[in-house]
């Protein structure tokens, strides 16, 4: 048996009052209106269908922000068809939903839902938007609202709610008519509801939008205008990419806008990628890397390896990885890792034959370089602690393994 799933993308901003409550600055009336508009044109579309689609828990916690601050309507567990039945009546004899967003009739025997109840329970959804109130607010339980309901009374005064625009205030009293009959459409909403004027002006052309709209992020775009900023392409019906602000299709994003690969010259396209800093070359050149062409230039192992990447912090770019704890050591725009760089670059001790790294107690005698623990006489293999080093050839020796050998060869 097939089973059907319905999987939606994750939507980081939350429900409509998350983002709200959580943004980091005030959010502008405008906005508020457009999130509004964007649940209005779900709703409208549901109520457009044949046969028409009841949503049936229109509220707050059903309405989610996706990353381009659009609204979208979720949750429709309750949502019914109302095919054969002309009024917009749901099949279902069982009213749930939330008691604050219903409408009274939904109280009555045999009571179910329909388009004009939607239309009640939006007009909350607009109540608490654009106030920051509850439908019947003073109502401190589930108890009261329903007593408030079978007045019934509307979940607030629309004149007394401090709304600058007329607009907003007809429409609320129309979406909370007492008779289901009398409530606008979903289409009559839009009517009622405000044009952000500042919110529909054209990212492209500067020009005031009236009909379609593109809407990327909080900007808005004439289809027309809404194309590559490189090629002219338009983009309403394509993916695209955006970079300070403007919009470039594939091709032209990965031509001219992406970071390109130092190692293989080719676009870093969504893969993780590491980014270095040398100061050592004119103007402290930065390079970025593909994570896996990021190697010794020496011994060609990686940096780090695949098995052990690290991952970016929160709020950064999710695919740069960080590149101060991979090991290895710049010079001259060259990554080497540690082993090849002391064997290339650093002066080995004429003792151990191993590098004398920076910071390690280090002797120079001899016009050599020596860890100050194997510059010993070499004869008995004692430290210069308080004598000076006598020569012979390549070696030293202390005074005592010197004299000794001086007497050998009379």
């Amino acid at each position: 048996m097939t089973t059907a799933r319905f999987i939606s993308p994750f939507m980081a901003n939350g429900n409509i009052v998350e983002y709200l409550e959580n943004a980091s600055q005030p959010v502008s009336d405008d906005l508020r209106l457009e999130l509004l508009r964007d649940s209005l044109e779900g709703l409208l579309y549901l109520h457009s269908l044949s046969p028409p689609i009841c949503h049936a828990d229109i509220k707050p916690e059903n309405v989610l922000v996706t990353d381009m601050v659009e609204a979208v309507l979720c949750d429709f567990g309750l949502a019914r068809l109302t095919e054969g039945q002309p009024s917009g009546l749901t099949t279902t004899k069982t009213i749930k939903g939330s008691t604050r967003y219903m409408s009274p009739e939904l109280l009555e025997e045999d009571a179910v839902h329909t388009l004009s109840s939607d239309i009640w329970a939006y007009g909350c959804l607009v109540l608490k938007v654009m106030t920051g109130s509850l439908p019947y607010a003073r109502a401190r339980s589930e108890h009261q609202v329903l007593l408030a309901l079978m007045k019934p009374q509307q979940p607030a005064d629309p004149s007394g709610l401090g709304l600058r625009d007329d607009g907003l205030k007809t429409l609320l009293a129309k979406c909370w008519n007492k008779s289901p009959s009398t409530r606008p459409s979903a289409s009559e909403c839009q009517l009622y509801l405000p044009s952000p004027i500042s919110s529909l002006m054209c990212a492209g052309c500067d020009l005031r939008i009236v009909g379609e709209v593109v809407s990327v992020k909080a900007r808005r775009w004439h289809p027309a205008c809404f194309k590559c900023s490189g090629c002219g392409e338009l983009l309403k019906h394509d993916s695209f990419y955006e970079h300070e602000g403007k919009p470039y299709c594939h091709l032209d994003y990965h031509e001219f806008v992406a970071l390109r690969c130092y190692h293989c010259e080719t676009p870093i396209a969504n893969e993780r990628f590491i980014t270095v800093n040398d100061p050592g070359l004119d103007g402290g050149a930065t390079r970025y890397y593909h994570e896996l062409h990021f190697f010794c230039s020496e011994c060609g192992d990686p940096f780090p390896h695949p098995s052990a990447s690290s991952t970016a912090p929160k709020g950064e770019n999710p695919h740069e990885v960080h590149h101060n704890d991979l090991g290895y050591i710049l010079y001259r725009g060259h990554a080497y890792c540690e082993p090849c760089h002391e064997k290339l670059r650093m002066p080995k001790c004429a003792g151990c034959k191993k590098g004398v790294r920076v910071g390690d107690e280090d002797v120079r005698a001899l016009g050599r370089s020596w860890h100050f623990y194997c510059f010993v006489c070499t004869s008995c293999k004692r430290p210069f602690e308080d004598e000076y080093p006598l020569p012979r050839g390549e070696d030293a020796y202390c005074d005592h393994c010197y004299s000794i050998l001086v007497k050998s060869e009379l």
